[in-house]
């Protein structure tokens, strides 16, 4: 698709020329805390339920062996980000659209923003021409999880490998339609409070939440990838992705990090290899 077709940047005089300016890139720290200042927080953290609701036996049982109860100083981020799992996609709010243009940029690796609305949204896994209506299913919670995915530097070449495959010839996936389906199952879980333990050892629910989210996607990506999946299989491998994670939450999480370490590893004897002929060659010079 031609540049011209989906740019929306805002455009200077320089002189003679013409200069395209796309908007900045946004992180999901700094689009966090647009919703932590918003005046509609209070809105729909009214209208969210915490934890799922047990009683009988089945209260009775997870009292004595089920998750911890989330520590009281982290309820406000739980709070937050269930609020964020009702809040929906505004187009009045520029945080929002800053949002879904750097998560288009940073997967398509464009250098100017995409037009709001158009078939190019396509390229990313959005299933029409305006993601607005894709992302009901997981609002902003959704919108922070695919931002932390795309625009966390230590997640850049996981993301890419994600995308590339969705890409596949015959591999291929909706990226984002699956990344809120991801969401959904993290906020299963945390309604479960699964992520409690984690969450109460580490002090930053954040964080877990987000990791959680990342390494469902990575479990998720390894079945793919490794068995040969096509979009027939989505039904069940989500599923399968689903029941497992749930179930080992410290595992998934550790597995992600245990592929991030290696690969951040292997990127670093890379850089010192490339080093080391360059210096050979001011040498020989």
């Amino acid at each position: 698709m031609a540049t011209k077709d989906v740019c929306q940047s805002t455009s200077t005089n320089q002189g003679d020329h013409l200069m395209v300016v796309p908007s900045s890139l946004l992180s999901s720290s700094v689009a966090l805390q647009h919703f932590r200042d918003h005046r509609s927080l209070s809105f729909y953290k009214h209208n969210i339920k915490p934890a799922v609701q047990y009683t009988g036996l089945q209260s009775c049982i997870r009292k004595l062996f089920g998750p911890p109860q989330l520590l009281t100083e982290l309820e406000v981020d739980r709070d937050l980000i269930l609020s964020l799992a009702l809040w929906q996609f505004d187009n009045d709010d520029s945080v929002h659209t800053q949002m879904i243009r750097t998560i288009y940029r940073q997967l398509t690796s464009s250098t100017v923003d995409p037009a709001r609305f158009g078939n190019h949204w396509d390229d990313i896994g959005f299933q029409g021409t305006d993601p607005a209506t894709d992302l009901r299913g997981g609002g902003c919670a959704s919108l922070i999880n695919l931002l932390y995915l795309t625009n966390t530097p230590r997640l850049k070449n996981l993301s890419q490998s994600i995308y590339t495959l969705s890409k596949h010839l015959t591999q291929n996936f909706p990226f984002s339609i699956m990344s809120i389906n991801i969401t959904r199952i993290a906020l299963h879980a945390l309604r479960e409070q699964l992520l409690n333990k984690l969450a109460n050892s580490t002090g930053d629910l954040i964080t877990v939440f987000n990791n959680f989210y990342v390494a469902c996607f990575f479990h998720l990506y390894l079945i793919w990838r490794d068995g040969g999946k096509t979009i027939h299989d989505s039904g069940y491998v989500m599923q399968e992705t689903e029941n497992y994670c749930c179930k080992h939450v410290s595992v998934v999480i550790k597995n992600l990090e245990t592929y991030l370490q290696s690969t951040s590893r292997a990127s670093t004897e890379n850089t010192e290899t490339v080093n080391a002929f360059t210096n050979l060659d001011a040498f020989s010079e």
